[in-house]
């Protein structure tokens, strides 16, 4: 039989483990600290609920944000989903210069905001 002491500590080791791998690094080109980290954090939406850190957000992928005008639709694992008009950051400024999406990347991932790129 395991010792009690022994579960415990594995418990706390593979919890430390999955917290310490859930911490995401910025996307490519952008530093944590300056400017442009300043503005991934400043993301807001309208309802006042912050879209994410520099970490949850990145540049959308080809075809993952798809464009109808008055809507847009996003592809999440596969899936086509409709972006609520809440999550939707307009946005004249923009350090990328390419739409944004801030979510977790994780198979049932949460949309945060879609800062859509508006070439301005």
């Amino acid at each position: 039989m395991t010792p009690p002491h022994f579960l415990l500590w594995l418990g706390l080791s593979v919890a430390l483990a999955v917290a310490g791998g859930a911490q995401a690094a910025p996307p490519e080109g952008v530093s944590a600290d300056g400017p442009t980290a300043d503005w991934f954090h400043g993301l807001v939406r309208d309802d006042g609920i912050e879209c994410c850190a520099n970490s949850d957000c990145r540049p959308a992928e080809h075809g993952e944000l798809i464009d109808h005008g008055d809507e847009l639709d996003i592809r999440i694992n596969g899936e086509l989903r409709s972006v609520p008009e809440s999550a939707i950051v307009r946005r004249p400024d923009n350090p990328l210069g390419k739409s944004i999406v801030c979510r977790t990347r994780t198979e049932q991932s949460t949309l945060y905001c879609v800062i859509p790129y508006t070439g301005l």
